[in-house]
């Protein structure tokens, strides 16, 4: 098996870079391919792929993960004193893991992020491909509506069969109330 380099094991390459990635070639592949300045011969000139991939790709991944993250505290905790006290817990229990454990619960937390975060980009992504040329719906990007629809799914059994036990162990494990 290959060697991947630690860099790409990392939960904010993971959770936020990646996503960014993957929401600026979709982005401009499905919904804006007129923009690409391809220069005969050589592909894709140096500074835009610079601007694009390594500026805009981690702010635009940092600014997804946070708005589904943010959004979801909403919807799922209704009042602030939930909030506060979910907040507390959690960081309760950063104070109290081991760098191991800490680790996994990021790396968790990364895949969800990343699986929710592309999810969304791809839902939108999709709609604005569907309805871009007018009025009507278009059919070629079922396909990419399909795989959000598939994604979000995966996330929620991601968050449910990996995030939320591991979670539990850990406050059970360090006797966080």
């Amino acid at each position: 098996m290959a060697d991947i380099p630690s860099f790409f094991n990392k939960p904010d390459f993971v959770g936020a870079l990646l996503p960014g990635y993957i929401a600026i070639f979709v982005t401009i592949l499905l919904a804006f391919p007129h923009i690409l300045p391809l220069e005969k011969d050589k592909g894709l000139p140096f500074d835009f792929f610079y601007a694009v991939f390594l500026v805009a790709g981690p702010a635009v991944g940092y600014i997804i993960r946070q708005l589904h993250r943010y959004v979801h505290v909403i919807i799922s905790l209704r009042n602030r004193k939930e909030r506060i006290e979910a907040i507390e817990q959690y960081y309760a229990l950063r104070l109290a893991a081991s760098d191991a454990e800490k680790l996994e619960l990021d790396m968790t937390e990364a895949v969800y992020d990343f699986i929710i975060s592309t999810a969304l980009v791809l839902l939108t992504t999709g709609i604005y491909s569907s309805y871009s040329s007018g009025i009507s719906f278009n059919w070629s990007s079922v396909p990419v509506l399909a795989l959000s629809a598939v994604l979000f799914l995966g996330g929620y059994l991601e968050k449910i069969e990996t995030y939320v036990p591991l979670y539990t162990k850990l406050i059970h494990k360090h006797n966080i109330v």
